[in-house]
């Protein structure tokens, strides 16, 4: 199976989905990592984006990602961008790649470039007669998807996918983005990460857990129902 994650910054595929991606690299699916922004131009300079990149190849080996591209738009200003604009230089990569699964952000998140982000993965794979529609999923990023105004979209899953046996992956691929972390009670610190699985977890009677939200999901005629 494939499976594109479409991430605004590198660090929001960990904390949106990491142990369910180590889940899919263990069972053998090929997994696509794309980024859009470096993660750190809008706050520091080159030998600090510099370091962003190794912090992410480093997540990579520990998920088992063997692929990843990332784009260079500009950090936290994806609004100042035409969305055809990104639509056209992303669209061929992403939909070459023929995903039967999309991770992205969901709209209920603070983060502009997350915003744009989600809305980039709905609009390249628009339901059209003749091409492929990947079911997506949205996930949860901590210091985005519930910093959000009450008058934002809230965050309510409808997919938990047990990680229990692969949190210590996902806490492992955190630690090579040590730089963006915090400590506890910060909603970006380990523990933080840790009391959400466990939450979302107990939720639906397990140890630890990913929360999603399907947005889209198409039984083809092979399938059952």
């Amino acid at each position: 199976m494939n499976v594109l994650v479409l991430a605004a910054h590198p660090d929001d595929e960990v904390l949106g989905c990491g142990g369910s991606l180590a889940r899919h690299s263990e069972q053998g699916d090929n997994v696509l990592l794309v980024t859009m922004t470096n993660g750190e131009s809008s706050r520091f300079t080159a030998p600090e984006t510099d370091r962003r990149k190794l912090s992410l190849r480093k997540s990579c080996e520990v998920l088992g990602i063997r692929d990843c591209k990332s784009f260079d738009f500009a950090d936290n200003a994806l609004d100042k961008y035409p969305l055809l604009e990104i639509i056209q230089k992303v669209e061929n990569d992403l939909i070459s790649f023929n995903p039967s699964v999309v991770y992205t952000h969901s709209l209920s998140d603070l983060n502009i470039d997350h915003q744009i982000c989600s809305k980039i993965a709905h609009t390249v794979f628009r339901p059209q007669p003749g091409k492929p529609c990947p079911e997506i999923r949205l996930f949860e990023v901590l210091s985005a998807t519930h910093w959000g105004s009450s008058e934002s979209p809230s965050f309510c899953p409808n997919l938990y996918i047990d990680i229990s046996e692969h949190l210590n992956k996902k806490i492992e691929a955190l630690s090579a983005y040590s730089d963006e972390m915090r400590p506890y009670p910060h909603a970006r610190s380990v523990d933080s990460v840790i009391s959400l699985s466990s939450f979302r977890g107990t939720t639906v009677g397990v140890a630890n857990a990913e929360a999603f939200r399907v947005v889209r999901k198409v039984l083809k005629k092979k399938d059952r129902l």
